[in-house]
């Protein structure tokens, strides 16, 4: 009888300490989604920052490739070029266009 009672309470906190542990794991696991879903947020972020530094490099040396171009062209022509600075070719070849319209009409000092 006596032995029946101390085995009952054995493990009535054998019970309350798994219940504990099952909590803590639960809180656990909980924390880890959390930490998880920050992770993949961080982590796209700084993919989107990546690829946007990447563009950027990528558009400053198509910039800097043209700018050598534009220095081995003819003289007049960097007169017309030396104002349009971080634009895209599509751009610049507009920007042309419209100052050869503007130069048609005026008359040149002599």
């Amino acid at each position: 009888m006596f032995g029946d009672a101390k085995l009952r309470k054995r493990v009535s906190e054998l019970e309350e300490s798994l219940r504990r542990i099952e909590l803590a794991f639960e809180k656990l696991e909980h924390a880890y989604g959390k930490i998880e879903v920050e992770w993949t947020e961080t982590y796209d972020k700084f993919r989107q920052l990546h690829w946007r530094v990447a563009k950027r490099a990528k558009q400053l040396e198509e910039n800097s490739a043209e700018s050598v171009e534009l220095q081995q062209s003819p003289p007049g022509d960097q007169e017309l070029d030396s104002s349009v600075g971080g634009l895209t070719p599509q751009q610049i070849e507009a920007n042309r266009k419209i100052l050869a319209r503007r130069m048609r009409g005026r008359i040149l000092p002599q």
